[in-house]
């Protein structure tokens, strides 16, 4: 049996949740979002690079950053664990945006805590940071829901 829901804040919030956060879980397949789009100028953000032997200190930032989300709705954090080929290894790759530009905001002080290998952190168009996360042609992704996130 198929069935058209309406899936948000209030109607069907726990799928509305899941189907936020649930990667490739396959909770529906979603055939319409409504967004609200905000004007905002440059942004301050980029990539950064760490080391693997870094993911203890990553995993308690981005615990502690979700914890706080409702405090800092400017800003944006994705933390993934990749294979780079031009160091043959595991590393920790992060992309952090604030929406209003502000450079190194509070809200990121536990991520740039920690070393990191290289970052292209800076002001600049939501175009180019966008482009930046574009992966290399010829390689695949896999996507796994993050489940500690969900709570």
């Amino acid at each position: 049996m198929v069935e058209i829901v309406n899936a948000n804040s209030d109607e069907n919030p726990d799928l509305w949740q899941a189907l936020k956060g649930g990667s490739a879980a396959n909770f529906g397949v979603v055939t319409r979002f409504d967004m609200f789009a905000f004007q905002t100028g440059n942004l301050w953000g980029g990539t950064a690079t760490y080391n693997k032997s870094a993911t203890a200190e990553q995993i308690a930032a981005y615990v502690k950053w979700t914890d706080n989300i409702n405090k800092y709705p400017d800003g944006s954090s994705i933390i993934f664990w990749s294979y780079l080929p031009a160091m043959a290894d595991i590393v920790i790759l992060a992309a952090y945006e604030d929406t209003q530009g502000n450079e190194a905001p509070a809200g990121f002080d536990d991520f740039m805590a920690i070393p990191r290998i290289a970052d292209t952190l800076r002001i600049d168009s939501h175009k180019a940071l966008t482009d930046e996360l574009e992966q290399a042609t010829g390689y695949r992704c896999v996507s796994t829901p993050q489940a500690f996130l969900l709570r």
